[in-house]
């Protein structure tokens, strides 16, 4: 019997609009940075607050996937990349 293939594990993501911003705008931007941030609470999910471990992962979860979409935003606010989202993944 052949062992089954590895699925590739779905993360959760989320794709952050910016289309309604005016990227030029510093408080468009803090509304970005505010989104994306929101954003990565959702696709990282939270953890009990019993579970120091689950709370260490929620929030390194959260710095690396911000990290991620940081080269996203900073081509949106140099506008690049023709794009009116960013997406995020908490992997």
């Amino acid at each position: 019997v052949a062992p089954a293939p590895l699925q590739a594990q779905a993360y959760p993501s989320q794709t952050v609009s910016h289309a309604d911003l005016d990227l030029s705008n510093e408080m468009d931007v803090r509304k970005l940075d505010r989104r994306i941030g929101r954003a990565a609470k959702e696709v990282c999910g939270t953890a009990a607050s019993y579970d120091l471990e689950g709370q260490n992962e929620v929030r390194r979860c959260r710095a690396e996937t911000i990290a991620r979409a940081a080269a996203q935003r900073d081509r949106a606010l140099t506008k690049t990349d023709g794009t009116a989202g960013i997406a995020l993944s908490s992997r």
